[in-house]
This record gives C-alpha cells, sequence and structure tokens, in this order.
C-alpha cells in the first residue's frame, strides 16, 4: 500500500502539535503581562512569534492564537491607558492607540498567510507522486510566475506608501510595524532570494525613516520610540525567518528556491 507523503512543516504526530500550540498559547500570554507591566513600548509586536510558533501545527491552532493574540492586544492596550496614561494626559485618539491598531493590521495579515499557506500544503499533500501530470505542473508553474509579478505590483507600491508617510510623520508613529504586511505578500507568491530582497529593502527603510524623520513629539519618550523602532525590525526578522522556512519545502518535502 501507498504510503502518502506528508508536507513538511505540517507534519508530526498529533501529541507533537499539540505541545506546540500549547506552547503558543502561553508564550501569547507571557507577551501579553509584559506588555501591560511596560508603558511606551510596543512589546505588542511579539505576538507575531507564537503565531509564527503554531504554523507548523494546523489550521485551527493558527486561527486560535491569531484571535488570542488579538484579543490580548486590544485589551492590554485599555489596560495600560489606565495604568500609564499618556503623557499629554487621557485623550481616547493618542499614539499608543493608533501603534495598536497598526499592530492589529500586521498581526491579521499574518495569521491570514500562514492560515493559507497551511491550507494550501495540506491539500496539495493529498496528491500522491504517482498522479504525477507533466501538464499540471506547467500550469501550476505559469500561475506561481503570474502571482510574483501581481506580489510585485501589489507589495511595490504600498511600501513606497508607507515608508513616504513614515518619513513625514513623528516617530512617535511605528509605521514599520505594516512592513510586515508587503513582506508577507511578497513571500507568500514568490521566491527566498526575492523575499530576503524585500526584507533587507524594508530593514533600510526601517533606519532611514528614523534617521531622516521628523523626530518625536514627546522628547522625554525617544528612547521609548528607538526601542519601538527596533522591535519592529525584530518581527520583521521573524516573519522573514518563517518565511524562508516555509519557502525552503513544499508538500513532497522538496527544496524549493
Amino acid at each position: 500500500m501507498h504510503q502518502e507523503s506528508v508536507p513538511a512543516g505540517v507534519s508530526g504526530n498529533r501529541a507533537a502539535h499539540t505541545n506546540r500550540a500549547a506552547k503558543g498559547l502561553v508564550l501569547a500570554l507571557v507577551i501579553a503581562l509584559v506588555d501591560v507591566l511596560i508603558p511606551d513600548i510596543t512589546i505588542s509586536l511579539l505576538y507575531a512569534i507564537p503565531i509564527i510558533l503554531v504554523a507548523a501545527t494546523d489550521r485551527r491552532a493558527i486561527i486560535r492564537v491569531s484571535i488570542l493574540s488579538l484579543v490580548l492586544a486590544v485589551v492590554g492596550y485599555f489596560i495600560k491607558y489606565v495604568i500609564w496614561p499618556p503623557p499629554t494626559g487621557h485623550q481616547f485618539l493618542n499614539f499608543r492607540l493608533i501603534n495598536r491598531g497598526l499592530v492589529c493590521c500586521s498581526l491579521v495579515a499574518l495569521g491570514a498567510v500562514l492560515y493559507r499557506m497551511c491550507a494550501s500544503w495540506q491539500a496539495e499533500s493529498q496528491v500522491s507522486e504517482e498522479e504525477y501530470d507533466p501538464v499540471n505542473e506547467n500550469l501550476k508553474a505559469f500561475d506561481e510566475d503570474f502571482s510574483a509579478t501581481t506580489a510585485a505590483l501589489v507589495a511595490a507600491p504600498l511600501i513606497i506608501l508607507i515608508s513616504v508617510i513614515d518619513l513625514f510623520t513623528p516617530a512617535n508613529f511605528n509605521l514599520p510595524i505594516l512592513y510586515c504586511v508587503p513582506l508577507l505578500i511578497v513571500g507568500w507568491a514568490a521566491s527566498r532570494p526575492a523575499m530576503w530582497m524585500v526584507y533587507l529593502a524594508l530593514l533600510v527603510l526601517t533606519i532611514i525613516g528614523y534617521a531622516m524623520g521628523s523626530g518625536g513629539t514627546e522628547p522625554s519618550l525617544n528612547q521609548a520610540f528607538l526601542i519601538n523602532r527596533f522591535l519592529a525590525i525584530a518581527a520583521l526578522t521573524a516573519v522573514a525567518v518563517a518565511l524562508h522556512a516555509w519557502l525552503g519545502s513544499d508538500p513532497r518535502g522538496v527544496s524549493r528556491m
């Protein structure tokens, strides 16, 4: 009897998957606690890590951890608002709220892309090597090339828009949080080299945006704004490393470039 191949990154026994999912949930709760205890630092960016951690388990785990991370990010903001009010006094619309909204957008994009990748590879894993069809493989290659072109057309203007806004807005607003979105778009449809080239470009733009931007409106928080920039870089790096691993294997376990 032919034994079905199992997709790389999705394989493993149920106990191992459950263990990894549990670790992701615990890590999200730890990040939530640290987030509440440290004012002005966007610790919520690190919620990307537990989502990435459970991406190798199953789609349900991705959904659970993504929803939990979003809920904790929102609840954490309001708790911090009460414990650590903004320096300018209580006001509903402030840079912390905007930064938290940017984090939520990035977490939604991350969860959606990882869910789609996991679903796609689980579906492809049902096709055995005995059913290999050169015509279908050629069509699949054409679709991948078309997707890469579409990703470039979508990601490029998005990167330009974010970088320009970042240059002309105060450092209070951590716009590089959104760079995860175009990186995910490219990683979803392109190759490892393309993904890393985009990552390096985003890294440079993140540094330029802070060095040449208009600076913060709260001089006493300049150190916090700089730390937030580094956290954005850390989150971007975590996403790039995860995409590198996922792009490096297909449902048959064959390395891809």
